[in-house]
């Protein structure tokens, strides 16, 4: 087997890179790392029914060994065993687990800009990037109600 079978590459359409870095960099950033956020982005795409092909340009942003093998793996794999209609030949299958994820993490992702993130401009992003929400998170984001 050669690496990309065996540590493939993990892809978000460019356009979402900001986000990513926003909530995923610096010292008081919401997720210690990329694949935390990519992970749920693919279970809120999958719970939403939300799977779309990334955009072009796409930025790979960590490979499959990144990814926690206690955690993030088996909610990966969950998704891809459910849309292979439970078929166990894909448990193993690396690259197609990465590619289901990547357009249902694609989908989360649009669902999250969409219902929660979209207000926010990039200060405000920037702002919450810099530790200063901790002061006001809870007077500042008012999630939608259903």
């Amino acid at each position: 087997m050669d690496e990309t079978s065996t540590n493939p590459a993990v892809y978000i359409s460019q356009k979402w890179w900001f986000l990513y870095e926003t909530l995923c960099r610096g010292e008081d950033s919401v997720f210690s790392q990329m694949t935390g956020l990519f992970t749920l982005c693919a279970s809120i795409g999958y719970n939403e029914q939300k799977r779309h092909e990334l955009e072009k340009p796409k930025k790979d942003i960590f490979k499959w060994m990144t990814l926690n093998q206690e955690t993030e793996i088996p909610v990966l794999t969950s998704i891809t065993w459910e849309i292979m209609e439970r078929n166990t030949a894909f448990l193993t299958d690396r690259k197609q687990i990465i590619e289901i994820s990547q357009e249902f993490a694609e989908g989360g992702m649009q669902y999250l800009h969409d219902h929660f993130l979209k207000r926010f401009s990039q200060c405000h992003l920037k702002f919450l990037r810099s530790g200063l929400y901790f002061m006001s998170l809870g007077s500042k984001i008012r999630f939608p109600s259903n």
